[in-house]
């Protein structure tokens, strides 16, 4: 909802951008704090059990992504 809003109400730099951004609607989609999050799980940023919760963390955002633009 809010994209749609953002959408009708933006304005932008050529014509041709506003024609492509109201057709595609294209989204940006990512963490806030997930570096937080894994210190105060005590995972390493770059160990096996950090990147299996940063993984598991994007499959509910790619699904949820998903879902909600069909």
């Amino acid at each position: 909802m809010v994209l749609e809003i953002s959408v009708l109400m933006a304005q932008f730099p050529s014509r041709e951008i506003a024609q492509l951004s109201y057709e595609f609607r294209t989204l940006g989609l990512g963490y806030a704090n997930i570096g937080g999050l894994l210190m105060a799980s005590g995972l390493g940023y770059d160990s096996k059990e950090g990147r299996a919760l940063c993984g598991a963390l994007t499959a509910i955002l790619t699904g949820e992504s998903y879902a909600t633009s069909a």
